[in-house]
């Protein structure tokens, strides 16, 4: 018997295709995005608290996004919560507990997925390196799940800078894959291992500023190939 192939996921030769239903990106220098307190809206004052600013921006994009436990996260971030280990640094010898409490609480991703009460079945965390958004993308692109989520986000840093351990800008994207009959596709991501790789590296947060720009952007595939985000219109 014949294998069924996912709808939303075509493989051709070395060739592998998403659909993508929704593009969302949230960037602190464009007038259009909503103010960082505008995206914790229906959070309770000690959610809040307890979350760090990448876990509110997060909750935020999510806002309004059903999302299936059956469906796989895909969630990159090269320096997570550093403004969070910032605080509570800074807080010493005299520890702060509600800095403490930030420092050690669940990734930006979980926290808002616990502020939803939102269960998930599979969770896909990547962190660091300069080829992050690619491999982020390969990991959707090559999942079985036919429908699924992928987030990238960084919370500026402050003195954590001087030591490359903290991103300079506070920014999220996250894309929807999905089944191309449910929504009328906005993009497509696609992988080709045979096609040459692009040079220069992009970096994710330039990545991430051509998906919210719908620009065409060009991703070196780990081990070889060329990821390609291309915008429907």
């Amino acid at each position: 018997m014949p294998s069924a192939v996912p709808t939303g996921l075509c493989f051709c030769a070395m060739k592998t295709e998403r659909s993508l239903q929704r593009v969302r990106a949230w960037f602190p220098d464009d007038p259009a995005c909503p103010c960082l307190e505008a995206l914790g809206e229906g959070l309770s004052r000690g959610q809040a608290r307890r979350m760090s600013v990448l876990g509110r921006l997060l909750y935020g994009l999510l806002r309004g996004e059903a999302v299936d436990p059956a469906e796989p996260l895909v969630y990159g971030t090269a320096f997570a919560e550093a403004r969070a280990l910032e605080t509570y640094l800074r807080s010493l010898p005299a520890a702060s507990p509600t800095a403490f409490q930030t420092s050690i609480h669940p990734s930006a991703l979980q926290q808002a997925l616990i502020a939803r009460g939102q269960p998930v079945g599979h969770l896909v965390p990547l962190a660091g390196e300069d080829d992050l958004a690619a491999r982020a993308c390969l990991c959707a692109l090559l999942s079985p799940a036919p429908a699924g989520l992928l987030l990238l986000g960084e919370e500026t840093g402050t003195w954590l800078l001087d030591h490359g351990l903290a991103s300079r800008d506070t920014w999220a994207v996250l894309l929807r894959w999905g089944p191309g009959d449910t929504e009328e596709p906005v993009a497509d991501l696609t992988v080709d291992f045979t096609a040459p790789a692009p040079a220069p590296v992009v970096s994710t947060r330039a990545f991430a500023q051509a998906l919210h720009e719908h620009r065409a952007v060009e991703l070196a595939a780990p081990g070889g190939g060329c990821i390609r985000f291309q915008p429907r219109s």
